[in-house]
């Protein structure tokens, strides 16, 4: 009696499932990348965004400043954990005022550990010129995220007067 063998199919099978496992693994390394690249671009432009805000507060508080040293103080009241710094000499009239923010975007001091984020406004007099320059920048690589400076003239008096 002869026997016949069979071919193996089981091989074949094992051959298939491996290149199964292999596709799949490829096409989900590939949507984790997307996903991480779509997390960071959301994340850059919260940060975007919040930088955009912040700097444009700044200067319109310093339009509506009847000077930098006003302007410096409602800017620091409009942010609790603001740090305003006043001139070093009176013939440096240059008030900076510098506001953190932490991961989530949200107010805190500028000199915290939970700092991110950094936004310094400097507001200064030349003339009748009021002239603000916002930067928000990440602290630790103080890259520059966004950066607004203006200049309003500055009238004689208000209408009060």
């Amino acid at each position: 009696m002869k026997m016949t063998h069979r071919p193996r199919t089981s091989s074949l099978f094992l051959l298939e499932l491996i290149f199964s496992i292999l596709f799949f693994s490829v096409a989900s390394a590939i949507c984790i990348q997307i996903f991480v690249r779509a997390h960071t671009l959301s994340r850059d432009a919260r940060a975007l965004h919040t930088a955009v805000s912040a700097c444009s507060d700044a200067a319109e508080i310093g339009s509506n400043a009847g000077t930098a040293a006003d302007a410096a103080e409602k800017l620091a009241a409009l942010y609790a954990d603001a740090a305003a710094e006043d001139p070093a000499s009176d013939n440096d009239s240059v008030f900076t005022v510098a506001v953190g923010f932490d991961a989530e975007l949200q107010p805190c001091a500028a000199d915290a550990d939970a700092a991110a984020y950094l936004l310094t406004a400097d507001f200064s007099e030349r003339g009748k010129l009021l002239r603000c320059k916002a930067i928000m920048t990440k602290k630790n690589s103080s890259a520059e995220i966004y950066r607004l400076e203006t200049v309003h003239y500055l009238s004689g008096g208000t209408a009060d007067e």
